[in-house]
């Protein structure tokens, strides 16, 4: 690790963070993809869901289930571990990531841009941005690495070996 001003990094090579974007419009339109920008709170029954726009999840829980957009995502609720403390829940955003709130929240969050966590809440699973980590208010992240198998997600999914954090001075 080596710290540059205000930065702090890994010793790691930089590599290209894979594009969210394109994953979305690879497989928006799969037969099983259920093409809708209202998505209930709740089991999700390993659905996923393709919103054509930003979309805004309500203040509700969600679990088992992948939500792709074209656009930017809030996630004003919370999303739960599975009983084999495995991710259930996957959002995959073509413009930005905001998760809002007081509720502890898991998941895999991949945005074609920034992901930014807003409030006093929990934040576990696994973030992938190609842009920026926003931190606001009282942040907490801790890293989960089991995955539900019913996942849309890459084979192997999105592995990290470069990091880099801003810290304020």
């Amino acid at each position: 690790r080596k710290e540059t001003g205000s930065s702090v990094a890994s010793n790691t090579d930089i590599i290209a963070v894979p594009s969210a974007r394109d994953y979305i419009n690879s497989n928006k339109s799969n037969a099983d993809v259920i093409n809708s920008c209202s998505i209930p709170a709740g089991d999700g029954g390993d659905a996923t869901y393709y919103c054509n726009g930003d979309l805004t999840l309500g203040g509700g829980s969600y679990s088992n289930v992948t939500i792709m957009a074209s656009g930017d995502i809030t996630h004003n609720g919370a999303s739960s571990l599975g009983a084999s403390v495995q991710l259930t829940i996957a959002l995959i955003s073509g413009g930005k990531v905001t998760i809002n709130g007081s509720n502890d929240t898991y998941g895999v969050f991949w945005a074609e841009g920034n992901v930014r966590q807003n409030g006093s809440s929990m934040l576990g699973g696994s973030v992938v941005a190609g842009g920026d980590v926003d931190r606001n208010g009282k942040f907490n992240y801790t890293q989960v690495k089991g995955l539900s198998p019913n996942l849309n997600l890459p084979k192997g999914g999105p592995k990290v070996v470069q990091w880099a954090e801003k810290r304020a001075i």
